[in-house]
């Protein structure tokens, strides 16, 4: 007996619309007349990330040893010895 996969998934799984790809870079490139487009995907950006994401980035590891210190001098719970 063989089971269908719409009749396992919600309701609202049945109801979001299948995906559309985009189109090719040289179609795109016919309908608006120009030429050396460079096509990114969805994810991607042609700005570089704003100042407040390069912070972030350059922010020490959470594993820092710094970090874990001063996070359990803030904490009510006494550390255990030699631990953060």
């Amino acid at each position: 007996m063989s089971v269908s996969w719409e009749s396992l998934a919600n309701d609202h799984i049945l109801g979001i619309a299948p995906y559309e790809p985009g189109k090719p870079v040289e179609e795109l490139e016919r309908e608006l007349g120009i030429h050396d487009a460079i096509k990114l995907a969805s994810n991607e950006n042609p700005l570089p990330p704003s100042e407040r994401v390069q912070k972030a980035v350059a922010a020490p590891s959470p594993s820092s040893t710094a970090i874990r210190m001063a996070a359990a001098s803030t904490s009510a719970r006494p550390s255990r010895a030699g631990t953060a």
